[in-house]
């Protein structure tokens, strides 16, 4: 089976270029697939990413705890405003 790819994963998503990279050089997003000079983003891995971020902020209501990348030993980036 061949993923479904798709380019722009920024704008559905909220997060600026330059903060996804960030995400995606420790780890904390799906890694892109080169394809020529452009990169694409297996959708399910993206779709993966999305649930898992819901999956932290209930989690977190469910504690009282908060949710959005504000730790200040996280070594991942805070997601943008």
């Amino acid at each position: 089976m061949v993923p479904h790819l798709v380019q722009h994963v920024h704008a559905p998503i909220g997060l600026s270029n330059s903060t996804l990279y960030s995400r995606i050089s420790v780890g904390s997003f799906p890694k892109p697939v080169t394809l020529g000079s452009s990169v694409r983003w297996v959708e399910s891995e993206v779709e993966a990413w999305i649930s898992e971020r819901v999956s932290e902020r209930d989690h977190a209501n469910e504690t009282g705890g908060t949710a959005g990348g504000t730790d200040q030993d996280s070594s991942v980036p805070p997601l943008a405003a």
